[in-house]
């Protein structure tokens, strides 16, 4: 099944007949429930020497860590479809938070197994992945009694989304999500519930790179910041390499202050001038800048370093 989603799924984004076929799934949904069995964390922080994997159907290994911080952020890191993508995204942001100096606990939410299947079944096992981690972050923040605002959730492409529905599950409002290049195959930005959006926590920053993989980009966050155009990336060739540019340039961004963006209602502006003198805002960095807002544009460079400031 996984061989065969992969094999067709790229086909059907680029053919019109798979934006028909997307819809008549997006119109057939329904919730798949997800065993917590099948979600995993691997806890990071600045003082373990090597990971701890921890069982998500209660407290019990966290409260056993030897060294969980109670007193400092918990980033939860979270992948996207088939997963495949779990290692390059997680360990790039997690070393940079680290090598920032800045304290964490960072949550590797492996959630493989059930975004591991046939596309529209990810979609609908969502809504279930999203209530059992949100259930757990409320028994963290009731056991180790702390604010659900110490809580920063980091998502790519369908992962963006989870972020969304974990956050508006919380008993609490999260501190801040990142989304990283929203996908918006087979979801809709009137289905609240389901979507990234600016309510689901305190903070909600969005970066664009690839078009959301199925229509043009959404501004559903707080800030979001869209590179270079939010369309194809400098150095890349296909919308793969676009889309993970996303979670490469947030890694970058904990680092560097050099994403300097700028206010602007379109992409087409920002290249014309029309925007020179507009508001300038730093995209990413750990944590975010809570004092942005709207919809900003920047360029990059083709390989790393990206950022030109």
């Amino acid at each position: 099944m996984h061989f065969l989603t992969v094999l067709i799924v790229p086909i059907l984004i680029a053919n019109s007949s798979g934006v028909e076929l997307w819809s008549y799934f997006r119109n057939q949904r329904q919730d798949l429930r997800v065993d917590a069995a099948d979600i995993k964390f691997e806890l990071y922080t600045n003082t373990n020497t090597e990971v701890e994997i921890l069982s998500v159907d209660s407290l019990d290994d966290l409260i056993k860590s030897n060294y969980y911080n109670r007193s400092v952020r918990n980033v939860f890191t979270l992948h996207g479809w088939t997963g495949t993508i779990l290692r390059s995204m997680s360990s790039g942001i997690t070393d940079a938070i680290f090598a920032s100096g800045e304290p964490a606990n960072i949550f590797v939410v492996d959630w493989s197994i059930p975004a591991g299947q046939f596309y529209p079944f990810v979609v609908w096992s969502m809504p279930s992945v999203g209530q059992i981690i949100a259930n757990y972050i409320d028994k963290m923040i009731d056991h180790f009694e702390i604010e659900a605002s110490n809580f920063i959730l980091v998502g790519y492409s369908v992962g963006a989304h989870l972020a969304g529905i974990i956050g508006s599950n919380v008993n609490g409002t999260v501190g801040q999500i990142v989304g990283l290049e929203p996908v918006w195959i087979m979801f809709s930005p009137d289905d609240l519930a389901n979507v990234l959006d600016k309510t689901d926590a305190a903070v909600v920053h969005i970066a664009h790179t690839t078009y959301g993989f199925g229509q043009a980009a959404i501004s559903m966050g707080h800030a979001d910041f869209y590179f270079n155009g939010g369309q194809t990336q400098p150095g890349c060739e296909d919308s793969h390499c676009s889309h993970d540019r996303s979670h490469i340039y947030y890694a970058e961004s904990i680092l560097s202050s050099g994403f300097k963006a700028v206010k602007c209602s379109s992409y087409e502006e920002f290249k014309n001038g029309d925007c020179d003198g507009n508001e300038e805002a730093i995209f990413g960095g750990y944590p975010l800048d809570e004092s942005i807002t709207g919809d900003f544009h920047l360029d990059t460079a083709e390989a790393a370093p990206f950022a030109l400031g």
